[in-house]
C-alpha cells in the first residue's frame, strides 16, 4: 500500500465519527427543549427599571412543552405552552432554534393574542431554561426547571 493510499484510508477513518456524531448547535438545542418546563420566575423590565418579579408561585400559571424534533429549513418543531391562570389555556406553536442555539423564535399557530415571539436562550440545559424578550431597556425574561 503506498503513503498516499494509506493517508487517505486514515483521513475516512478519521473522519467518519465526526460525519457520524456530528449535530449542529441548534440540534442540541431542540434535543434538550424536548420535555416539559415549569416556569419558576417571570421578571418584566420596562425602561431598564423591574416593575414585575414573580417567583415560586409562578410554576402554577405557565408549562411550555417541546416535543420530540429533528430540525430542517423547511419545517418546524411542535410546542405548547399552558397558561393555567387564571383559566387553562393551550397555546401552540411551531418553533425552530438559530444563530448556533441562542435563539429560539416561536410562530403561533392557535392565537392571534399570543401572536410570535422570538426568544434570546440565555441558558439551557437539561434541567434549566432561561429564555429573554425584548431589547435592553424593555424585555422580560422567564427562567424555567424541567418537570
Amino acid at each position: 500500500m503506498t503513503q498516499f493510499n494509506y493517508m487517505k484510508k486514515l483521513f475516512v477513518l478519521l473522519l467518519l465519527p465526526v460525519l457520524l456524531f456530528a449535530c449542529s448547535k441548534d440540534q442540541r438545542s431542540v434535543n434538550k427543549l424536548e420535555g416539559t418546563w415549569l416556569a419558576t420566575t417571570l421578571e418584566v423590565v420596562s425602561d431598564g427599571e423591574v416593575v414585575v418579579s414573580v417567583d415560586d408561585e409562578y410554576t402554577t400559571v405557565l408549562h411550555a412543552t417541546f416535543g420530540d424534533c429533528k430540525l430542517s429549513k423547511n419545517k418546524g418543531c411542535e410546542t405548547s405552552w399552558v397558561i393555567s391562570s387564571p383559566s387553562n389555556t393551550n397555546y401552540a406553536y411551531d418553533y425552530t432554534v438559530s444563530d448556533d442555539g441562542s435563539v429560539l423564535e416561536m410562530t403561533s399557530w392557535s392565537s392571534p393574542t399570543y401572536s410570535d415571539r422570538t426568544y434570546q436562550i440565555l441558558e439551557l440545559d437539561k434541567d434549566n431554561m432561561t429564555l429573554r424578550s425584548g431589547n435592553s431597556q424593555d424585555y422580560y425574561t422567564y427562567t424555567f426547571v424541567k418537570q
